[in-house]
């Protein structure tokens, strides 16, 4: 890199909001393109898009404020999982399909194509958006309904209990939404997730177990099931799934969770409190879930079959 470029490094890095610079304003604090292709090769730079880079390791909102920019003189927001990760929630991308970031421009402006972005378009009110730290976003309302409409659907639903579950949003108001929505493509679907939703889910495993259950034509099981310490009446620990009526636990071991010494010793113990009043335990993994479904339903079938 030329001597000179070292001085004016920080001066272009002094113009990134939440870290993101634009190329053109490198250039006018005094590096060249020959400059800023060096600092992505040393990795110092991150390219997030043509001419939009990162100095440093990208958050969730300065990959917000990079989709924005990206559009140009095409006047949008930040959407979708890129604005649920801006607005806290953290997304399931269970099959990496949510690479590219996403933003909405109004559906009467011409929609750019951008490599690395997921352009959407429809009406956009100004209810529908914010600025957050001041990038332009969508709401978490109206973010939460784009996923309902056009993410996975493992994706929307556990976004949305997130929502849920912290008081952020109540269900009313994606309902009404929804039906606002009511000549928009794939809202129909949209209802149908919503009235998957169960903010009591903890955890992206459960809410996929719960998913594959019900999608095999299953009851759908009860959620953070409560035992009761017989000798005291208090609570004594909660099932993750299960079918309480049948004393059938569904226990959904996570990729991390339960792999301390301690953690083991205590799925023991609360196993075998489970077996000495009468409950049958059952045990699925992440891999289980999301590679074997059929037989997490054979599982929960045959768990089933067996109480009748």
């Amino acid at each position: 890199m030329p001597r000179e470029c070292s001085a004016t490094i920080r001066a272009a890095e002094r113009t990134a909001l939440h870290g993101i610079v634009v190329r053109d304003r490198a250039r006018s604090a005094g590096l060249s393109d020959d400059a800023i292709q060096h600092l992505v090769r040393r990795g110092r730079w991150h390219r997030l898009f043509r001419g939009i880079y990162s100095v440093r390791k990208p958050t969730a909102i300065g990959r917000a404020h990079a989709a924005v920019l990206a559009l140009g003189r095409t006047r949008g927001v930040a959407s979708h999982w890129t604005a649920a990760r801006a607005h806290g929630l953290t997304v399931l991308d269970v099959w990496d399909e949510l690479v590219d970031e996403a933003a909405t421009v109004d559906r009467h402006l011409r929609r750019p194509f951008v490599a690395g972005l997921h352009v959407y378009a429809h009406d956009l009110d100004t209810s529908d958006r914010m600025s957050l730290a001041g990038v332009s976003i969508g709401t978490l309302r109206q973010t939460l309904v784009d996923l309902l409409l056009r993410a996975p659907r493992a994706t929307a639903i556990w976004a949305t209990e997130q929502a849920i579950a912290a008081g952020r949003v109540v269900p009313a108001e994606l309902t009404w939404q929804l039906a606002a929505a009511r000549h928009v493509p794939g809202v129909e679907a949209a209802r149908r997730r919503l009235a998957l939703v169960d903010p009591r889910s903890e955890s992206p495993l459960e809410t996929l177990a719960r998913l594959v259950i019900i999608d095999a034509g299953l009851p759908a099981p009860d959620v953070q099931i409560t035992v009761i310490d017989p000798s005291t009446g208090r609570l004594w620990f909660r099932i993750d799934l299960g079918y309480a009526d049948k004393r059938i636990a569904l226990e959904c071991d996570g990729r991390a969770a339960h792999t301390s010494p301690e953690a083991v010793f205590a799925d023991r113990q609360r196993q075998n409190q489970l077996h000495l009043l009468g409950w049958r335990v059952l045990r699925v993994t992440w891999h289980d879930v999301v590679h074997r479904p059929a037989y997490v339903a054979w599982l929960v079938r045959t768990a089933l079959a067996e109480a009748a």
